[in-house]
């Protein structure tokens, strides 16, 4: 079975990045996303055969090494991105990307404070706008992280 992609960390401390790199240019990853750091070399081998990189940045600096290897697109890994260093106000962010991205691809990651995001089951029943409702974790810090894509409203 073939990955639709795959994401590593491309920094000295990870022993396996050489190996899942090659994996990834081997199986022909087509989206392939980068973490804490960015080469033009892994760009260049990745467009090579058609895939598309994209980089977690969490600062400005990040985002602008991996404009400079040509990614494909910047993952703007903002406030409230759990599990991530993120500081950055979302609209803040976004705004100064979008004086440099040119034609590049920007994902928003992160932006969901605790009173933000409403993570409840909904037997099913799928929501895919605001409702109105007052919006909080009705499961504690972790209950995006248990929820079920069908429990996530946005």
């Amino acid at each position: 079975m073939r990955a639709f992609g795959a994401q590593f960390v491309v920094h000295s401390t990870n022993p396996w990045h050489a190996a899942d790199f090659a994996a990834a240019i081997r199986h022909e990853d087509p989206i392939v996303i980068t973490t804490l750091g960015i080469t033009g070399e892994l760009t260049d081998a990745i467009h090579a055969y058609g895939g598309l990189v994209f980089h977690d940045a969490t600062p400005m600096k990040h985002a602008k090494k991996a404009l400079d290897a040509n990614a494909d697109g910047i993952i703007a890994v903002c406030a409230g991105a759990v599990g991530h260093a993120g500081t950055y106000n979302p609209f803040a962010f976004i705004t100064e990307l979008r004086q440099i991205a040119g034609d590049k691809t920007i994902i928003l990651a992160g932006g969901c404070q605790q009173r933000s995001v409403r993570c409840q089951r909904h037997r099913g029943r799928r929501r895919s706008r605001l409702d109105g409702h007052p919006l909080h974790f009705n499961e504690g810090k972790h209950g995006a992280a248990r929820a079920k894509d069908h429990d996530l409203r946005v």
